[in-house]
């Protein structure tokens, strides 16, 4: 790279960092602190945050988390993809903390994210200006700073790199091209969330096919290439088996919502104006939630059900008025521009089909990753990518014509992006800011038993999110996740006397297993001690539900009440064993094993790849 070349990098990502510092300070000074705000899904407060605490927690006494002894009555840590143990951006909040240093994480994220899409803006060979104009519309525009808490940014920030990969090993095969897919496509898996990374990687893979078939080569050379790029996702996928061969043993012994069917559902397409006006909802049609129990009858069920039972609530986050005219603009310029805006182009329209549920898009949900993968949420990333993409083309017309339009133009989308921003409200309320200060955890704290027992939160608004107690030193009953193992299902179930066909409606909208009131009478109270290792109960008005229970006493905290249960297991066989049930989840020796060494044979011979790349670079 020329002198001038990284004069221009250093200097964008410094406008970039300002920009974004404004756009993510703003958003803080009116939420208050992020950590305590959820913003669009709660995920990322209830379990990215209180994962990557237990990560550091565990990485800095030297212990691999395989096992999450708090959550539930104990589940896997590792072999959950989502956990992202080895994601280099976490150890931001492994050094600093779940405070600040989770803060760190979501600023960090939003800022190499437009870093990295200007480097593939330029790449495509748009000039300056519309790159920066075009890398700020997905962080700040109607993606990034709404979905910024999600785990699913991990991987969506590395997609313009690994874009940009695909593109130079299908012009030259060369050594340094193919290392460094490789080791974005690790990245990208180690980021953790299934359906970025399988997105990432089909996108990728379309995208380096389009290439190269636009270079006209001869089928050996072609066939060599398109080996080669294969050879590249397997190399990301041996050095990813640390964190993949315990995910794929334990994914088939879980239960998620996200079952056959589920692909099904999406946007109505009465909202799509919501992309011009973010946050107007102009026509309410649709049952206003998911319904679930369709699924009961399988994807075939939920695809007859018809499209406006299938729509769910809610809308996609706008990017803009000035922003959509200038993604038009930039689909006018499409015969005058490279190839490859016609190629996102083309993803664009098919993504936001799939998104509103348009035939015969929506029949690709036949197919069995997308029945359960492909519904109305998991595009938005890729779908602003595209408009970013557009955005960029659009001003560059301007450009051209006359830079000072441009510049106007440009100011103008930051304004908009910036009042758009106030749009974003706390979706909702868990009274995350008070926790710190709660009389009912720190009484139980203070109790030596609390290493051993469990809590069980009972209420419909808790008083202690689920997963929330790993920060707290608390092991809690409920789990918030998208993967549960059956076997903890089926306890949660006899608890709470629920039938398997109640089950998704005692799941949704509440996202999580918790136990409910159902699980108080006499009889449960016993066995919630004597099985489940169930010592404390905590919510509000719960003497009015157990009344007058031998094993039972009641202590007010605040404005909760603590109801301490006599166990029925000593401290070593609640810790042990987690109560009656088997730890048949943990992820093995064996598991853990292979993994690593794979994992490490690997790196080793990427390693070696790279110190010998100059030897071996195809020469032009």
């Amino acid at each position: 790279m020329s002198h001038s070349g990284k004069k221009e990098l250093i200097a964008i990502a410094l406008i970039q960092f300002f920009v974004a510092g404004i756009f993510f300070l703003a958003l803080r000074h009116r939420l208050g602190p992020l950590d305590q705000a959820i913003l669009i899904d709660p995920a990322g407060l209830l379990q990215q945050r209180p994962w990557m605490f237990f990560n550091g927690e565990q990485l800095k006494q030297g212990i691999f988390p395989l096992w999450n002894p708090s959550t539930g009555f104990g589940q896997p840590h590792l072999a959950n993809l989502q956990t992202a143990v080895f994601y280099p951006l976490n150890f931001i909040v492994y050094i600093l903390g779940p405070n600040f240093g989770y803060q760190l994480w979501l600023f960090s994220r939003l800022w190499l994210g437009a870093f990295f899409l200007y480097l593939f803006l330029r790449k495509l060979r748009l000039e300056i200006l519309p790159s920066l104009a075009g890398s700020l519309v997905w962080p700040l525009g109607g993606y990034g700073l709404w979905f910024m808490q999600l785990v699913d940014l991990n991987s969506q920030i590395l997609l313009p790199l690994f874009l940009i990969g695909c593109h130079n090993l299908s012009e030259r095969p060369r050594l340094k091209s193919f290392l460094l897919l490789a080791l974005i496509g690790w990245l990208i898996i180690l980021g953790g969330h299934p359906e970025p990374i399988f997105n990432s990687f089909v996108l990728g893979g379309l995208y380096f096919i389009f290439r190269l078939s636009a270079r006209n080569l001869p089928g050996k050379e072609m066939l060599g290439r398109v080996l080669l790029a294969g050879f590249a996702g397997a190399l990301s996928l041996g050095l990813a088996l640390i964190v993949l061969l315990p995910f794929f043993n334990y994914f088939p012994r879980c239960w998620s919502l996200h079952g056959s069917g589920f692909g099904f559902f999406h946007l109505d397409i009465s909202t799509v104006l919501s992309l011009f006006m973010p946050g107007y909802n102009l026509i309410n049609r649709g049952p206003g939630k998911i319904l679930v129990e369709l699924l009961k009858g399988g994807a075939s069920n939920v695809f007859n059900a018809g499209y406006a039972r299938t729509a769910c609530p809610g809308l996609m986050p706008g990017a803009g008025v000035i922003v959509m005219l200038l993604a038009l603009a930039g689909l006018l310029r499409l015969k005058k521009s490279r190839a490859d805006f016609s190629f996102f182009t083309v993803v664009l329209v098919f993504l936001l089909g799939l998104t509103y549920g348009l035939a015969p898009f929506r029949w690709l949900a036949f197919l069995p990753w997308f029945s359960s993968a492909s519904n109305f949420k998991f595009y938005f990333s890729e779908i602003y990518f595209c408009l970013s993409l557009l955005t960029g083309l659009g001003l560059s017309g301007f450009h051209k014509r006359n830079k000072t339009i441009s510049f106007l133009i440009f100011s103008a989308l930051l304004l908009s992006l910036y009042f758009q921003s106030f749009k974003i409200k706390p979706y909702l309320k868990l009274g995350l800011k008070d926790l710190d200060h709660q009389e009912w955890i720190k009484e139980i704290q203070r109790d030596p038993e609390s290493k051993y027992y469990r809590i069980a939160v009972i209420g419909d608004d808790p008083a202690l999110p689920p997963n929330l107690a790993l920060i707290y030193g608390l092991n809690d009953i409920a789990s918030s996740d998208a993967l549960f193992p059956k076997d903890y299902v089926r306890t949660m179930e006899e608890l709470n006397q629920i039938e398997d066909k109640d089950l998704l409606t005692y799941f949704y909208p509440q996202y999580y297993f918790r136990l409910t009131e159902a699980s108080l009478s006499a009889d449960r109270l016993s066995r919630l001690a004597s099985e489940a290792g169930v010592k404390w109960l905590v919510g509000k008005e719960l003497s009015a539900l157990i009344g007058n229970h031998q094993q039972a006493s009641i202590k007010k905290a605040g404005d909760f009440e603590i109801i301490s249960l006599s166990p029925g297991l000593g401290p070593e066989t609640v810790n042990g064993s987690a109560g009656n049930m088997k730890r048949i989840f943990m992820s093995e020796a064996y598991d853990f094993r292979v993994g690593l060494w794979a994992s490490l044979s690997g790196l080793i011979m990427f390693c070696a790849f790279w110190i010998l790349r100059k030897r071996y670079v195809k020469k032009d």
